[in-house]
Parts: structure tokens; C-alpha cells; sequence
């Protein structure tokens, strides 16, 4: 570049005609001090539908688990696998039927449901038959519907008893394995 220009003579020792004509198309902006990194997020080869999945779990992340949530005092390993949890990285089946790596997407504990996250972490039959156990020893963790109302419910349980997050994410954690 020559004073905020392309040098397209140098583009043409280095590019043939067709590049240099896609590169010299390319707006410098005048205003900017240094470059920047535009179009990293923007062609991330997500589809929407991913992107807007992210964002619904980078939301609860950023809104709901920020505050509360490192007061757990977690083990690192299980604070790692919540972060996970909320920025939709764990390979649920249905990710992985998805992703054509798993030949079902049912869930692996014999529910004969689909497992996504808020199977996993809110309406699997094996979790709920280990909720029912421990609210049968006087532990009192409510039922949840979706990963969203599990967050937003542990967050509240956590100012009572910060107990009951901390094992029920680490129950989470050990199912997982």
C-alpha cells in the first residue's frame, strides 16, 4: 500500500490479473490506524441456525452464570465442562448424528429420546431418576425443563444453598464421562 492505495504494480509481480483486480476492488478505509480482523467472525461457516444457537447459550453465559457461578468454587476440570456446557460444545448424539459421526441420535442411556442439551442436561430419564433419589434423601433440586431453566434455577437455588449447583454440575460433569 502507497499512502493508504494499493501499489497494484506490486500486487502484479506477486498476484496474476484476476487477483489483483479482486484485491484492488477491496476498500481501504481511511479512518482505521491499523487493520483489523473483519471478516474473521463474520465467515465463521457456521449456518444461522448455529450462529443463533451460540448466541442463546453465549447469552446465558455472559447474563446469567458470570455472577454466580464461579463462587461455586468447582474443581477446573468441572468449570471447564460448564463453560463448555454454555457455549454448546458438548458433542451431544444429535451433534454428532448431525455431523454424520454417530449413527443415532438418540441418547446413549437408553431414554429413546433425542439427546441434545437440554435432554442432557435437564430431561434425560437416568438424570431424573438420580434427582428423584436425592430429593428422596432431603436434597431438594427441582426438576428443570431446559438448559436454560436449569441455569437460570441454579443460579437462584445457589444464594439458599450453593451446595446443590455445585453437586448438581458435578453429577453433570461425572455422567458425561
Amino acid at each position: 500500500m502507497v499512502n493508504r492505495a494499493w501499489n497494484v504494480p506490486k500486487l502484479f509481480q506477486f498476484f496474476g490479473d484476476e487477483l489483483v483486480n479482486f484485491i484492488s476492488k477491496i476498500d481501504i478505509l481511511q479512518n482505521l490506524e491499523e487493520d483489523s480482523m473483519e471478516h474473521k467472525f463474520k465467515l465463521s461457516g457456521k449456518s444461522i441456525s448455529a450462529l443463533s444457537l451460540a448466541a442463546r447459550y453465549t447469552e446465558i453465559m455472559q447474563e446469567e452464570v458470570d455472577h454466580w457461578f464461579f463462587k461455586l468454587k468447582l474443581n477446573p476440570r468441572v468449570e471447564l465442562f460448564v463453560w463448555r456446557l454454555c457455549m454448546n460444545t458438548i458433542p451431544t448424539t444429535d451433534f454428532l448424528f448431525y455431523r454424520r459421526l454417530a449413527d443415532s441420535n438418540l441418547c446413549q442411556r437408553s431414554c429413546l429420546e433425542v439427546e441434545n442439551m437440554d435432554h442432557y442436561t435437564a430431561t434425560c430419564l437416568k438424570l431424573l431418576h438420580v434427582i428423584r433419589l436425592l430429593n428422596s434423601w432431603v436434597f431438594l433440586l427441582p426438576v428443570f425443563s431446559s438448559f436454560s431453566d436449569c441455569i437460570r434455577k441454579l443460579k437462584l437455588i445457589s444464594v439458599r444453598n450453593p451446595f446443590l449447583p455445585k453437586m448438581y454440575i458435578t453429577f453433570l460433569f461425572h455422567s458425561r464421562k
